[in-house]
């Protein structure tokens, strides 16, 4: 993934977080369809031959939707492979405007890991800081208003001063 957020545009980095956690919702829904809960120990394996005849599947963020129309289908396997660990693999089809058909792979895992917090100490140093929200910006033609990623100006030294920035912002509680 880290090649395909390198190579966006600048102006489109919102487009990046959009389409990975539309992903996740798409092969959340689907698992809950197909496997409500999933293969119960580990080494077990479930075999998918799901047909969702009657309802397409939405997902979306705050700037962008998709629907995956029906009738959809998803074919593959499902396997525990720790106990916080779960392997899919599977072809989707799905109906994409009017009788059009499309078929995706997804392969991959699914699982929970506990995340140590960031030190406050971290260094930002090359790091690009974004903000996500409405915006406007000057052309030609007039003002433009859009809702999107923009880079903040001034950086940031480290995780700890970006906290109290948000802190003294109302942006997160302290």
């Amino acid at each position: 993934m880290s090649g395909y957020h390198s190579n966006l545009k600048k102006g489109n980095e919102k487009d990046a977080v959009d389409g990975s956690i539309m992903l996740m919702q798409l092969l959340q829904n689907i698992l809950a369809q197909v496997a409500p809960d999933g293969p119960e120990s580990k080494g077990k394996k479930i075999n998918i031959d799901y047909s969702g005849k009657d309802q397409p599947i939405n997902v979306r963020t705050s700037g962008a939707s998709a629907v995956f129309g029906n009738p959809w289908t998803v074919k593959g396997v499902l396997k525990r492979k720790k106990e916080d660990l779960v392997e899919y693999n599977m072809k989707f089809e799905f109906t994409a405007g009017g009788d059009n058909k499309l078929l995706w792979e997804l392969s991959g895992g699914l699982g929970v890991k506990k995340l140590e917090p960031l030190k406050n100490s971290m260094s930002l140093e090359g790091w690009k800081i974004f903000k996500i929200g409405p915006y406007s910006k000057k052309s030609r033609s007039g003002t433009i208003y859009d809702y999107g990623a923009r880079e903040l100006e001034s950086g940031v030294p480290t995780i700890g001063i970006l906290r109290e920035d948000l802190v003294a912002a109302k942006k997160i509680p302290d």
